[in-house]
């Protein structure tokens, strides 16, 4: 988009200001077609990308480029500060009187399941209702006419916690017995045996930091009530399946009440699909 802004921008005689931060002259690029007949896939041959035209000259149309519709609400979270606590209580009072909030939603403004998880194990929830595990942890969410108002509103809301002691290694967890109880083993052969049977064995240990991918896909969604309980929803999401099941159980509706679109995704992780389920509640 802002390559279609420099474009644009030398049509004018007074640029002056945008050559001077310009390093260096735009120069021409040579894009090498592959000789292919219709029909035919050349290996290694550099293919243009089916949308790159799109995503390249700006044209290409994600969620927030989607027109508005009447009645549209925007929702901001409520983040936990604490990353390990319990919620004494929520006080939304100054938050709703605020210009242009609508409501304030949580774990009691769910009609269905408040469990997520699809496809692992569900011990995890939509809204925390009672405690929070780590930092900006979802505990509620702000609607209100434009995004700005529902983001200032969200800084009003006070929340009381009871802390929680931490566990920030794995040996302080050894040491107070916290563990997992659920054991997802896969054994091949026999381990014991083979190391008995080792001309040489090195043992020892490593430890790192914790890494976390930086997320660089649109993590946003757009959800429009429909006549009967249907819903359509508009979602950067690549397990649509799932993410309608998610949806479906928060809602308690069957299924093919919700309408699934998704244009295009860029690059997703898999693990942080269900935040698109806030949205439709």
């Amino acid at each position: 988009i802002f390559y279609k802004f420099y474009i644009q921008m030398l049509s004018y005689p007074e640029r002056s200001e945008l050559e001077s931060v310009v390093r260096s002259p735009l120069k021409s690029v040579t894009v090498r077609e592959p000789d292919l007949k219709d029909g035919e896939i050349g290996v290694g041959h550099p293919i243009p990308h089916v949308s790159s035209k799109q995503q390249t000259t700006g044209e290409a149309i994600y969620v927030n480029d989607m027109r508005h519709c009447d009645g549209e609400l925007a929702m901001a979270f409520v983040l936990s500060s604490k990353a390990n606590a319990r919620i004494k209580s929520v006080d939304a009072s100054a938050a709703l009187a605020m210009p242009g909030v609508v409501d304030y939603i949580d774990y009691q403004s769910v009609p269905g399941s408040n469990s997520t998880g699809y496809y692992i194990i569900q011990d995890e929830e939509i809204f925390a209702s009672n405690e929070v595990h780590h930092m900006n942890t979802i505990i509620g969410g702000v609607l209100a006419q434009t995004d700005k108002q529902a983001r200032d509103a969200v800084n009003e809301i006070v929340i009381d916690y009871e802390e929680y002691p931490y566990i920030l290694s794995i040996e302080e967890a050894i040491d107070a017995e916290s563990f997992y109880d659920f054991n997802k083993a896969h054994h091949l052969g026999n381990p014991e045996q083979e190391m008995a049977d080792c001309a040489h064995v090195v043992e020892g240990s490593v430890s790192i930091g914790g890494q976390l991918h930086f997320y660089s896909e649109p993590n946003v969604c757009l959800a429009k009530p429909g006549e009967d309980d249907e819903m359509e929803i508009h979602c950067p999401n690549h397990s649509l399946n799932s993410l309608q099941g998610v949806v479906a159980a928060a809602l308690n509706v069957p299924r093919n009440k919700l309408f699934m679109k998704t244009k295009r995704i860029g690059f997703f992780l898999f693990y942080i699909f269900h935040s698109f389920s806030y949205c439709s509640l």
